[in-house]
Order: structure tokens, then C-alpha cells, then sequence
């Protein structure tokens, strides 16, 4: 019994202490005039009224803040959205320009070169081919054959060494084995240059002969299938011989083929080629490429 007492007393404490803070709100819409009591009241039910307005601004201050935080995080999740979107769009943008620049600069040397050409694009460098290549998209099926020079806008790139039925590989100019006549821009000398390294050749002059850093080299359209005039590179570094009687001269291609996506072939006919074909047959560049595969 006096277990059950104290649990009634208690739920009307609290019944009386949450009904309270009711009652005010409710009787202070009318003023109570001159009743002691209801004064003595009031200052007993102010600080749980106090403490309930507080708990209730408290909580709607937290609600308010939650649902904000919410929303705000919500925006910033679409927004990232946008900004990775409009990024992609802007990357595209970029490469699409780049590539109309690129583009437009190819149409300008079509215009200006004159000459029948064909364009390709660059696949990959081949795997185990001993020269120093690309592999172009190209081949038979477009009437390429094995002697055709390759080059850019900028310069040349080099001479087709094998033709497949849908491909050709390009040796590049650097390549040790490759070599071209060429003449001194500026002083008209000519000379052989032959590659080199990655990205250098060589040509060798008389100690004589006069020549300066920066000097171009073009094509002298004498030997071989290149025309006259097309650019090979610029003279990088001079050095002589321990006996002074010639100077070996660096010479850097104008054209690096590692930035290289587009290449035109030109159907110029290699005279010497025709003429080992002619007496070796039809096959044999191809024999030789692939004797140099075996023996790597």
C-alpha cells in the first residue's frame, strides 16, 4: 500500500508540474487582479514555466538547425554534381578545341603544299621492330607503298618501311638507319644526314664549310622520294673531328613524334626503291624488316 501511495503521489507531481506552465499560458491572457494567491502562484510555477519555454526554444532552435544543415548539405551534394559535370564539359570543350586548332593548322598546309596527300592517323608504336617507328592506319587499301615519305606541317617524319593491307609503319628520321639529303637553308651546302638517337641526328661537313646553332636543314629533293623544300630540323650543337678535317653537327628534328596523332603520306615513288624492287623483287624491304625482327 504505501508502495503504491508514493507511486500516485508522484505521477500527480508530475501531472501538477507539466500542467502548470498550461494554466499560466492560459490565465496570463487575463490579468489576475489583487488575488495574493494567484501572485504566490506565479512565483512558484516561474521556473518551470522558464525552464519549459527555454526547453522548447532549445529544441526548435535544434530542429531549425538540423533541418538546414540537412538542406544546405543536400545543395552542396548537387552542386558537386554540377561542378564535376560542367568540368567534363569543359574538359571536352578543351580537347575539342585543341583538336579544331590542330585541325585547321593540317587544312592550311593542305592549301599551301599543293600536292596530292594522304592523311592518316597515328595507332601506336609497334612492339619488337627493331627501327625507331609508328604505325599509321593506312596501308595497302589506300595505295601507300613501302619508300612514301610521311610528313606534318612542321617538318618531315619519315619514310614508310612496311605496308600491311589496313597499316604502315613510318620509320622515324631519327631512326640509325634512316637517312636524307639535305641542304643548309641559309648557305645552300648540301649534306647526309642520318638519324641518331631518340630524338637527334647527325650530319657531317667539311671543317670548311660555314655553319651556325639554329641553322635549319631542309630536303634537297635530289635524293630519294622527298621533295625540295620540306623542313628537317635545326642545327642543335657543332663538335669537330680530332683531326679537323670535318665537323659533326647535331641536328634536332622539328618534328617529335611522341605529340604526333596525325600524319600525311605523300605518293612520291622512291627511285631507289623501284630499282631494288625491280632487281630483288617485290618482297624484299619486307624480307629485310622481318630478318631484323628474327635477329633482335
Amino acid at each position: 500500500m504505501h508502495i503504491k501511495r508514493k507511486k500516485k503521489l508522484i505521477t500527480a507531481t508530475i501531472i501538477v508540474m507539466v500542467a502548470l506552465p498550461f494554466i499560466f499560458f492560459a490565465s496570463s491572457k487575463t490579468p489576475w487582479r489583487g488575488s495574493k494567491v494567484s501572485s504566490v502562484v506565479q512565483n512558484i510555477i516561474y521556473p518551470f514555466e522558464y525552464i519549459f519555454a527555454r526547453s522548447i526554444s532549445f529544441t526548435s532552435d535544434i530542429i531549425s538547425h538540423y533541418i538546414y544543415i540537412t538542406d544546405v548539405a543536400k545543395k552542396n551534394s548537387q552542386l558537386e554534381k554540377e561542378i564535376r559535370y560542367y568540368k567534363t564539359q569543359l574538359s571536352n570543350y578543351n580537347e575539342l578545341t585543341i583538336e579544331l586548332e590542330r585541325l585547321r593548322k593540317h587544312l592550311e598546309f593542305v592549301k599551301r603544299y599543293q600536292r596530292k596527300i594522304i592523311p592518316s592517323e597515328i595507332i601506336s608504336a609497334p612492339a619488337g621492330l627493331p627501327f625507331q617507328s609508328i604505325r599509321i592506319t593506312h596501308g595497302k587499301n589506300k595505295g601507300v607503298a613501302v619508300g612514301m615519305p610521311v610528313i606534318t606541317e612542321k617538318g618531315i617524319v619519315g619514310r614508310i618501311i612496311r605496308v600491311g593491307a589496313f597499316f604502315s609503319d613510318v620509320q622515324l628520321i631519327s631512326d640509325p638507319n634512316f637517312s636524307v639529303d639535305v641542304l643548309l637553308q641559309r648557305t645552300r651546302v648540301r649534306g647526309i644526314l642520318s638519324g641518331s638517337s631518340e630524338l637527334e641526328c647527325i650530319l657531317n661537313l667539311n671543317r670548311r664549310v660555314e655553319i651556325k646553332i639554329g641553322d635549319t636543314l631542309i630536303t634537297s629533293g635530289i635524293v630519294g622520294s622527298f621533295p625540295k623544300g620540306l623542313e628537317v630540323g635545326q642545327v642543335k650543337r657543332i663538335s669537330y673531328s680530332e683531326d679537323n678535317i670535318y665537323q659533326e653537327i647535331t641536328v634536332e628534328p622539328w618534328v617529335n613524334y611522341k605529340t604526333l596523332e596525325e600524319v600525311f603520306i605523300l605518293p612520291e615513288n622512291d627511285k631507289d626503291f623501284q630499282k631494288i624492287s625491280e632487281v630483288a623483287g617485290e618482297d624484299w624491304i619486307e624480307n629485310q624488316v622481318n630478318k631484323e625482327e628474327r635477329g633482335k
